[in-house]
């Protein structure tokens, strides 16, 4: 079965950043491929950021929007009580030789903006759409 739909991604950080604020895009999958961003932008918070994607979805299909299927969040959204997360360990270990081990931290080394906003922003999205959400490395993904 082939898909077509939107997927959300989503990099939370905090207010006045150099970087930006809430990053934010909407991307479109057919059939397995991920394309360009059809647009992306940047929010004060969490809340503005899934209003601007709900005003954006409106302005480029004003008849309805194809489904959304998945989200990616550049945050924790689940809680290891026994120490380090399985999937981070490993990923620390194969960008260790690239140099970018850094860019996968502890969830005690993280900024209270991408802990705080990102969990919020996991329960908006759920009170909206019903879809798979994940955490997403987009450094790692460079």
């Amino acid at each position: 079965m082939t898909k077509h739909g939107l997927i959300l991604g989503f990099d939370p950080g905090g207010e006045g950043k150099s970087q930006g604020d809430f990053g934010w895009c909407i991307c479109i999958t057919s059939n397995g491929t991920l394309q360009p961003p059809l647009e992306t932008g940047l929010a004060k918070n969490a809340w503005d950021a899934l209003l601007q994607i709900k005003n954006a979805l409106r302005c480029h299909y004003p008849t309805g929007h194809p489904p959304v299927l998945a989200a990616g969040i550049d945050a924790p959204l689940f809680w290891n009580p026994q120490g380090k997360k399985t999937v981070d360990c490993y990923l620390k270990q194969v960008l260790k030789p690239l140099g970018m081990d850094k860019s996968v931290m502890h969830i005690n080394s993280l900024l209270g903006a991408c802990l705080a906003q990102g969990l919020l922003l996991g329960r908006h999205l759920r009170e909206t759409w019903d879809f798979p959400m994940t955490e997403a490395h987009p450094t790692v993904l460079l």
